[in-house]
């Protein structure tokens, strides 16, 4: 049996079969600010509806930038995937989340900023991570249908009740510091962009943005369901074929627009 040597103490990994789901999940909150830098981890016990039915998750990670956010599901090793597992994925990716989710959240996390959370939340579907104490790859083709990932968290134990956690397969991790969003051409005009994450944007109606070092002004437009930005005077995309592009934002503070061939 594999072990590991730790400050002189010998732990050996623990059966996921003798774990509640319960304790697997505290143990993964104990210790999120190591195993989630840049994010918030917290429960979120709220219903989750969807035209495939209702559901509630285990926990979120919400970027502290408010640039995505991940909602996680704790399973353990004998849990099924049809009916049971890939359900509860298949809910969360086509869930329904409103203001009351955004508001839940900071109840219960006071540091968060509801109007940008509410705003992340309503305008950008969360990504989904799996955690799991043992590897599952016969999972994987089916939970990336849903654009789901699977994080292995293993439980290392000594005889006297202490623990060492491993870590594998696709954990999250942090976006770049200078990415602020995707965004994509519109449908309206031809000329417009879509923000993919408005609660990214400043508070202003206008936004300046480098587009291959040449200055342009937006007029951002916001609704209940997005945002967009509007050129001012002639599209500086005009001469471009990308379809989407990146919005990044430098140590200056200074807004650019980069063509991407792949979403983030």
């Amino acid at each position: 049996m594999a072990k590991i040597l730790h400050n002189n103490i010998w732990y050996s990994p623990v059966d996921s079969r003798s774990i509640y789901e319960i304790d697997y999940e505290k143990k993964i909150l104990a210790n999120a600010e190591s195993l989630f830098p840049g994010y918030v981890c917290m429960q979120f016990k709220k219903t989750v509806e969807s035209i495939y039915g209702v559901a509630i998750p285990d926990l979120v990670l919400i970027d502290k930038d408010y640039r995505e956010w991940i909602i996680i599901e704790v399973e353990l090793e004998h849990h099924a995937l049809q009916g049971d597992v890939e359900d509860q994925i298949m809910k969360f990716a086509a869930g329904q989340y409103t203001e009351e989710h955004a508001r839940y959240l900071v109840e219960k996390n006071p540091t968060l900023e509801y109007e940008k959370l509410k705003t992340l939340m309503r305008t950008m579907q969360p990504r989904i991570s799996v955690m799991v104490p043992v590897s599952k790859p016969a999972w994987s083709n089916n939970l990336l249908k849903h654009k789901a990932t699977i994080a292995v968290i293993e439980i290392w134990g000594d005889d006297t009740g202490r623990y060492l956690m491993r870590v594998n397969g696709d954990q999250p991790i942090v976006l770049k510091k200078t990415f602020l969003t995707n965004v994509f051409r519109g449908t309206i005009t031809k000329k417009e962009l879509t923000i993919e994450n408005a609660s990214v944007l400043p508070d202003s109606d206008l936004m300046q943005i480098y587009i291959d070092s040449s200055f342009s002004t937006w007029k951002i437009v916001r609704t209940a369901v997005g945002a967009w930005l509007f050129p001012q005077g002639k599209s500086p995309i005009d001469e471009l074929s990308a379809l989407s592009f990146k919005l990044l934002v430098n140590d200056s503070g200074d807004y650019i627009l980069e063509a991407s061939k792949w979403h983030h």
